[in-house]
């Protein structure tokens, strides 16, 4: 025994098991005081190599132009401060229990909060405190919802002054102020895999949702988005405050408005007649059934009403014809006059390399910004994006009168694009747009698409392709609310079919017959050089 302890090898090795444990514990030591501070403190530090779970330099650029003179914005959340920075956190595997995902909003809005002064966060007793949350969103709108742990209110307390800022007071001597708000869910922090029913997490779209919701709540003009109903629309109803809100098609559409600053408002022109707001927009999504004309009495003259609404304060229309919807004579026909774009009874196919499905009726597009001379801002993000705009199933769009429809989005159609269920051939008429802008005498934006699906959420709310910054360039054109055009999504993991046709089949000539002829021709070679060695 003695002599193993004079062994100079034990002793070495002793030493350097004692100095392995010692590291061990210290380690642990450390990572024991490091996590209590963290914990005690609420530290947060985003480790992912894209700082997906940071404020982007456009986030502060958009947030940097804000006039802060007249804004105090409170972001709200309805759980201890302690709570919001321990939940778990989010995965790539969407969970209903519990707070998940509500670490990385909780930290983005902290942040924030550091980094503006008149931006705070502040936490509510969601149990004990119902009438502070009654004082910000009014009785009736809080009877209306019901709030958890996972929803957060960004609000701002807006005190009224005139022109020259002067404070107004009430009849009471007091300040007279009201709060304009937003409500969110923590699900509208994320962006998912809509085409798969287990909900897997792609992006995690904080900068964009609390960027779009910062600078919609510091709007001082509120414009308004008439979707036009009453002709077999799938729209639903966009009613703030109502759970189990069937929101139609129209859903993301409704949402990009609201985040862009307006109200959303449902119309039937054939019984109601627009407000008088200004720099607001119509919308005609899908209809299935004609407009009524000029012919008709003038209480239920729709398209008449349109062309009223068009005349004054700046305000604009967008249209989207479906192909599965009946021709619609009327509303075609007056687009045609009247904005120079004519809808074609067809539906676009291309077999050669710009589509994306397997049956080659997804299109992809292209902003030409070449041709905007109607002033349209689409935006450097969309025009040097490699991601793609998606038109999917889209009717074709043919320029009857180019100087009045001169910014348009085209199919970068290959020789073997056709009209499908048309007697006409591809190339015979002006190649086909799928959406255009054109631009009426009084000064009226009008956009139209070949495609309501172009708006679903598939598509739009997605990190991978361009379309949701497409529609918000023409909603920042449309009006004089900024829009975040810029902010994009962060990919947490891709789940969307990103490749076009050509693609697909360059990429499986080479897996499929390059490599593996590689291969083979090496192994030959390899072969005949050791049976002749």
């Amino acid at each position: 025994m003695k002599n193993l302890f004079k062994n100079k090898k034990f002793r070495y090795g002793s030493l350097g098991i004692g100095y392995t444990v010692a590291v061990i514990a210290l380690l642990v030591a450390v990572n024991l005081i490091v996590s209590s501070l963290v914990f005690s403190n609420a530290w947060y530090f985003d480790m992912t190599g894209e700082k997906v779970y940071n404020i982007s330099e456009t986030t502060k650029e958009y947030i940097d132009s804000i006039d802060t003179g007249y804004n105090d914005i409170t972001i709200y959340f309805f759980a201890p401060e302690d709570k919001m920075s321990l939940v778990a956190t989010s995965s790539n595997y969407y969970s209903q229990s519990g707070m998940w995902g509500m670490k990385y909003v909780h930290s983005l809005a902290r942040e924030l909060a550091e980094d503006y002064d008149f931006i705070k966060c502040d936490y509510i007793d969601i149990e004990k405190e119902p009438d502070k949350i009654k004082q910000i969103v009014g009785e009736e709108y809080y009877d209306a919802i019901k709030l958890t742990e996972n929803h957060i209110i960004v609000d701002n307390y807006t005190v009224e002054r005139e022109s020259d800022g002067k404070i107004i007071n009430g009849t009471d001597g007091k300040p007279l102020y009201w709060h304009n708000y937003r409500v969110y869910d923590r699900n509208t922090f994320y962006s998912f895999d809509y085409a798969s029913s287990a909900m897997n997490v792609t992006a995690f779209k904080g900068d964009y949702r609390f960027c779009s919701a910062i600078m919609s709540v510091c709007n001082e003009r509120i414009p308004t988005a008439y979707f036009i109903s009453g002709h077999g629309e799938d729209i639903g109803s966009y009613t703030v405050g109502k759970q189990n809100t069937v929101y139609g098609y129209a859903q993301y559409l409704y949402q990009l408005f609201r985040d862009s600053g307006y109200k959303v408002k449902k119309i039937d022109l054939q019984h109601e007649d627009f407000g008088n707001e200004e720099n607001s927009v119509a919308v005609i999504y899908s209809p299935h059934t004609d407009y009524s004309s000029s012919s008709e009495t003038e209480s239920h003259n729709e398209l008449g009403k349109i062309s009223a609404f068009l005349e004054k304060g700046n305000n604009s229309l967008m249209v989207f014809l479906d192909y599965q919807a009946q021709t619609l004579p009327g509303l075609e026909s007056y687009v045609e006059k009247n904005f120079g774009v004519k809808y074609e009874d067809a539906q676009i196919k291309d077999n050669g390399d710009n589509s994306i499905d397997v049956n080659m009726l997804h299109l992809v597009g292209s902003p030409q910004t070449d041709k905007a001379s109607t002033g349209y801002k689409i935006s450097s993000a969309i025009a040097d994006s490699k991601q793609k705009l998606i038109f999917p199933g889209c009717r074709p769009l043919t320029l009857s009168d180019s100087s009045k429809a001169s910014a348009v989005v085209l199919a970068p159609a290959s020789s073997k694009a056709v009209y499908i269920d048309k007697t006409v051939s591809y190339g015979e008429t002006e190649p086909a747009c799928l959406a255009t802008l054109s631009r009426t005498e009084s000064g009226a934006y009008v956009f139209c698409a070949g495609t309501s699906a172009f708006t679903d959420v598939i598509f739009s709310d997605s990190a991978i392709y361009e379309n949701r910054n497409l529609l918000l360039s023409t909603i920042d054109l449309m009006s004089e609310v900024k829009t975040p055009v810029n902010v994009g999504y962060k990919i947490i993991a891709s789940e969307g079919l990103d490749i076009t046709k050509a693609q697909a089949t360059s990429s499986m000539i080479v897996f499929c017959a390059v490599i593996p002829a590689a291969v083979a021709i090496i192994g030959a070679i390899v072969y005949i050089r050791r049976r002749h060695s």
